[in-house]
């Protein structure tokens, strides 16, 4: 009864006229801003990927799946413990500094709001989505050209714009939700269907497919948002891999780029990604060209990481996930290194290049030791952008 409720109100809301339904939608987000001064309380407890050892984070937030998520990026069989409190903002730090024996990491969610009741020092604000763009010239003429195109040739891949609202529930039932499904599973984070519609109907959005000869195999849905085109989600046939590995998902980046370079735009947003600069869908989007999005553009609800005790299991953690993080209006990438892990300076800058993210402010490098050594490899570079730090300095 109540599902079915549920989505009458929902055909209700959006049969509204956007113009109307944006002026009461401001004070419903203004209530929803509102719970994040009570935090959930969830434990997950397994072990490190790198390292195999027993790690605990403990998430303090709404959102099952983003929690879903970091769990599934940073541990192997893990649990999950739900607690049955809540925490009040005001009283995170306290209570962190209560449970830090037992726990080695936290994840906070945090808005524009609940940020206030905490500081930057000791911990860093992840933007929750990492929201990224390309230069259409760049993309059309980039390094990525040649290999997108030779996979374009070699498996009969075509282009076409979409129009028919039929063509749209093709989209987002046999593309947009198996890819999600396969890619994160239970952690997918997803748009539902009269959401997406509605903005598949605004003035500007349009949705394009890639074909192999003629069954359409990828699509791509484009919205017009702060005045800047936005890639907003992206879509698979059935989420097959065969697909993947024939480089769909990079000719219909490709072919969308080049009809916007055509038809003047210079930058498009091409929708959000993990702060983690080794997530594969991050690298594969920082392999076409692109770079972190203007922070204007970022969602307001941010990420708050905060180490809670030294092990090797957050030392390993911290080593394979370096992320980009917000400072107030600024974006910096945070890496965790031990020297004695290079042999020498070029080994140690072909990992420090593989993770750069363009458009940022600069990198802060956290040595476990010897942060002379660090330094003086990064002197020899002459990068102003480049700070570094001891490891010690953010355990709370």
């Amino acid at each position: 009864m109540n599902a079915m409720l549920y989505k009458y109100i929902e055909r209700i809301h959006y049969a509204i006229p956007t113009c109307i339904r944006s002026r009461y939608m401001y004070v419903v987000n203004l209530i929803r801003e509102l719970k994040y001064l009570m935090l959930p309380v969830i434990v997950y407890k397994g072990k490190e990927k790198g390292s195999g050892e027993l790690l605990s984070i403990i998430y303090l937030g709404w959102d099952n799946r983003i929690g879903s998520y970091w769990a599934n990026r940073l541990l192997d069989e893990f649990l999950m413990m739900k607690k049955s409190k809540k925490i009040p903002v005001w009283r995170i730090l306290k209570y962190l500094g209560e449970n830090k024996e037992n726990n080695d990491l936290v994840l906070a969610e945090m808005n524009s709001l609940t940020r206030r009741f905490v500081t930057y020092n000791h911990g860093f604000m992840l933007p929750r989505w990492l929201e990224m763009q390309l230069i259409a010239e760049d993309m059309v003429n980039g390094k990525a050209k040649n290999d997108i195109l030779r996979l374009v040739r070699k498996h009969s891949l075509t282009y076409r714009k979409g129009l028919p609202e039929s063509e749209f529930k093709f989209f987002y039932t046999r593309m947009f939700m198996p890819n999600l499904k396969c890619r994160h599973g239970d952690s997918a984070v997803y748009s539902k269907y009269g959401y997406m519609l509605s903005q598949f109907r605004k003035k500007g959005s349009q949705l394009c497919f890639v074909y192999k000869y003629n069954e359409p195999v990828a699509g791509l849905l484009t919205e017009l948002k702060f005045k800047k085109w936005r890639l907003r989600s992206i879509g698979i046939l059935d989420g097959r891999e065969d697909l993947l590995k024939m480089g769909v998902t990079g000719a219909i980046y490709y072919f969308e780029m080049l009809d916007s370079f055509k038809k003047g735009i210079k930058a498009v947003n091409i929708g959000g990604t993990s702060p983690v600069l080794t997530d594969g869908l991050t690298r594969f989007k920082l392999r076409l060209g692109a770079m972190a999005e203007d922070i204007k553009f970022f969602d307001d609800l941010t990420l708050m990481l905060r180490i809670l005790k030294d092990s090797s299991a957050v030392r390993s953690l911290l080593k394979l996930n370096p992320f980009v993080y917000r400072n107030k209006k600024k974006l910096y990438r945070a890496m965790f290194v031990d020297p004695d892990d290079y042999e020498d300076k070029y080994e140690f800058l072909r990992f420090f290049r593989h993770t750069q993210c363009k458009n940022i402010q600069g990198t802060k490098i956290y040595c476990f030791d010897k942060p002379e050594k660090i330094t003086g490899w990064i002197k020899e570079e002459d990068d102003q952008n480049i700070q570094v730090f001891s490891y010690y300095d953010l355990i709370i």
